[in-house]
């Protein structure tokens, strides 16, 4: 049986997730200021303009993958609080979710607790919320000084 050919959007996506897996693993491999967009490519399959394609950055990239990692926990956490229980129940079940997921994912146990993952994305959050702020503020006019 002939296996179904992904289309454009679906490819995309393929290859964004497997760019994410990569940087994820080479940074917690060599650290994230020293990981590079090209041992990101290299360790995906891809060129570096692969990486270009879906990423603006190296700082865009890794916000997305903090974005996505931490996104999946707090859908976490909503469940857990949807799920009813005395709040220590849920400070509990919260806790060994974590775990788990720290567990699942070596990696991201690594990047989770490196200090410098924060600060480089800590940085890269606040020039990005900068640049945003600035594209949503009207330019000043003659009226307005």
């Amino acid at each position: 049986m002939a296996r179904r050919r992904l289309t454009r959007k679906e490819s995309q996506a393929h290859t964004r997730a497997r760019l994410m897996r990569s940087a994820a693993t080479v940074a917690a491999r060599r650290g994230l200021e020293r990981a590079s967009l090209d041992q990101v490519a290299e360790e995906a399959g891809f060129t570096k303009g692969a990486v270009y394609a879906n990423f603006r950055s190296k700082e865009d990239l890794f916000l997305a993958l903090l974005d996505e990692r931490f996104g999946e926990r707090v859908e976490e956490l909503d469940r857990v609080l949807a799920g009813g229980g005395t709040p220590e129940e849920q400070a509990r079940q919260a806790a060994g979710d974590f775990i788990r997921a720290i567990e699942a994912e070596p990696e991201w146990e690594r990047l989770f607790f490196c200090p410098g993952w924060f600060r480089g994305v800590a940085a890269a959050g606040q020039r990005r919320r900068a640049r945003g702020l600035r594209q949503r503020t009207p330019a000043p006019t003659a009226r307005s000084r």
